[in-house]
């Protein structure tokens, strides 16, 4: 009976060097591990592959997506001589970043914009004898691109963001390669 009270005493010992052993990995795993964070950003952006207009970004530890948007109409008339331009532009860009801080993020960037541009004139020419002039003009561009992003903490919350993506853009039929050059504000949340 000694014998059997013994063995019982020393596996209690043992499960319970065991389970400290356990306790003290589990508080080390815990204060290692780090919560990843997402970052959320809303604000205006102006470029040729981001887009133009209201933007909103998410960016998590290692990748991230932007889209940008904005609607614009124009109407004018001065004597029955109307003139109306509408158009549209959206992009969207997705985000790696390569290395980051508390106050900045360096990133590389592939995205593209679709920008449309419909312009509508009507004029009155029935002073010089001829016929009412209408006439309708559409745009249509699309750009690419790939390349470098910055942002740099300004004040509190608020982002500035730069880009220089090398670019190629469509414009009805017409290709061409540029440095482009993305610029924006956001806060981030």
């Amino acid at each position: 009976m000694k014998k059997l009270i013994l063995l019982v005493l020393m596996i209690c010992m043992a499960i319970t060097m065991f389970a400290e052993t356990v306790v003290e990995e589990i508080k080390e795993v815990k204060e290692v591990r780090v919560k990843p964070e997402t970052d959320f950003y809303l604000g205006m952006n102006f470029g040729f592959v981001s887009g133009f207009g209201f933007s909103a970004r998410v960016f998590g530890p290692k990748l991230g997506m932007q889209m940008t948007y904005a609607r614009l109409e124009i109407s004018e008339d001065q004597d029955s001589d109307e003139m109306t331009s509408k158009g549209t532009n959206f992009g969207i860009e997705v985000l790696y970043s390569i290395h980051s801080s508390k106050n900045y993020r360096f990133y590389a960037l592939l995205g593209g914009a679709n920008y449309s541009l419909k312009g509508d004139y009507h004029f009155d020419i029935a002073d010089v004898g001829d016929d009412d002039f209408d006439h309708e003009t559409r745009y249509k561009i699309q750009t690419y691109g790939l390349g470098p992003g910055f942002e740099i903490k300004a004040l509190g919350p608020i982002m500035l963001i730069a880009e220089m993506p090398v670019s190629y853009a469509e414009e009805d039929g017409d290709s061409r390669i540029f440095l482009g050059l993305n610029l924006g504000i956001m806060a981030k949340f």
